[in-house]
């Protein structure tokens, strides 16, 4: 879906491009590894 003055619309291939408001899994996944690298380093 994209967006025009304020009016959004449904993209003509379909594909959604709201892609910034997905979860990001793998910054998430780095920095719960940077926690653990953290705690370790401090043993």
């Amino acid at each position: 879906m994209i967006q025009t003055k304020g009016t959004k619309i449904q993209n003509r291939h379909g594909i959604d491009l709201d892609h910034h408001l997905v979860p990001d899994s793998v910054g998430k996944a780095i920095s719960g590894l940077i926690e653990r690298i953290d705690e370790l380093e401090a043993q």
